[in-house]
């Protein structure tokens, strides 16, 4: 009965995009987290979630954030987050509102499952380097 919002997440070297200019990061216990957009320009990257099984999309999300939170020591972290290390904490940050990534979309188009080919393939060929290696490998799986 205590009212906390808690995000926990971590990311593994082999989820950063080549192009992205950060490093793996180890579990992270956000409590209480605020964010806040250092730009008000947005980019698309390519999310799935444990929510939505199967499926995969392009969302708006913004480049680089500032980020705010308690650690369970209670001790006050603030940091700048960019690329898709951003995105996947706004991805985190949208569930503890009730938000799911399709709601973020404007596009759905870019909306397709994780069976069949689509846009990351066309996006591969293109931006390979900007693409989460998770959904490069998704290319590799699907038929010629």
């Amino acid at each position: 009965m205590v009212s906390k919002r808690v995000i926990v997440y971590r990311v593994n070297k082999n989820r950063i995009p080549s192009d992205s200019k950060f490093n793996s990061k180890p579990w992270t216990y956000m409590i209480n987290p605020q964010i806040t957009p250092i730009t008000k320009k947005k980019e698309m990257f390519w999310e799935r979630c444990l929510s939505l099984p199967g499926l995969h999309a392009k969302v708006p999300r913004y480049k680089r954030i500032h980020v705010k939170y308690y650690t369970p020591e209670n001790k006050l972290v603030e940091h700048e987050a960019h690329s898709t290390w951003a995105a996947l904490i706004q991805h985190e940050y949208d569930h503890l509102n009730g938000i799911l990534y399709p709601m973020r979309m404007k596009d759905f188009t870019y909306f397709g499952y994780n069976d069949s080919p689509g846009d990351i393939a066309r996006d591969a060929k293109k931006n390979r380097k900007s693409i989460d290696p998770l959904f490069l490998d998704l290319v590799k799986k699907w038929p010629k």
